[in-house]
């Protein structure tokens, strides 16, 4: 099972790879079923399907299956994996080091940059930085109130992916509701 959420988390943090395995798998099941055409003597057909490949309308069908992959793992598996990092991370301190405007809108309204810092169990200093709109709370709640720079807060993160962090929002953390 360990596997399995890791392998989310990769295609959460790495989406596009995605889209590119499937295109080579679409590519691959042509190919084998050309294969088929060919051992089975059928080479008018063999030679019209092999041609099929160059033509604009056979990608169709992967890139629209791509874009349907894509928007669900956006929305869906990020919520998932907040919440597997919340409930199975490792917890620590982290300092807040930098809260900046970014120049990217949501709704209409201006994005902050909060970069924090904090030191893994194993010594490794992280320094990572995230937008407000990507909201990496546990429990996943709407905040009223950023962390602003100097404060002090309490995150989990993965032992194997230290940069993939949420923010734990608790009775003794100073972001409030």
């Amino acid at each position: 099972m360990q596997v399995i959420y890791e392998w989310l988390i990769w295609s959460v943090d790495k989406v596009w790879p995605l889209p590119i395995i499937i295109y080579f798998l679409y590519v691959f099941a042509h190919f084998i079923r050309l294969m088929i055409l060919r051992g089975l003597g059928v080479r008018k057909a063999y030679r019209y399907e092999l041609s099929r490949i160059f033509n604009p309308l056979w990608w169709i069908i992967p890139t629209v299956l791509n874009v349907i992959i894509v928007l669900i793992s956006m929305l869906t598996l990020e919520e998932f994996v907040s919440s597997y990092v919340g409930k199975h991370g490792i917890q620590t301190e982290a300092f807040i080091v930098n809260r900046e405007s970014s120049s990217i809108l949501v709704n209409y309204e201006d994005t902050l940059r909060i970069t924090l810092s904090y030191k893994t169990h194993d010594k490794e200093d992280v320094t990572v930085s995230y937008l407000t709109s990507s909201n990496p709370y546990y429990p996943p709640t709407d905040f009223s109130s950023e962390p602003n720079k100097g404060e002090v807060v309490n995150i989990k993160f993965l032992r194997h992916r230290p940069t993939t962090f949420v923010i734990l929002k608790d009775e003794n953390s100073s972001i409030s509701d």
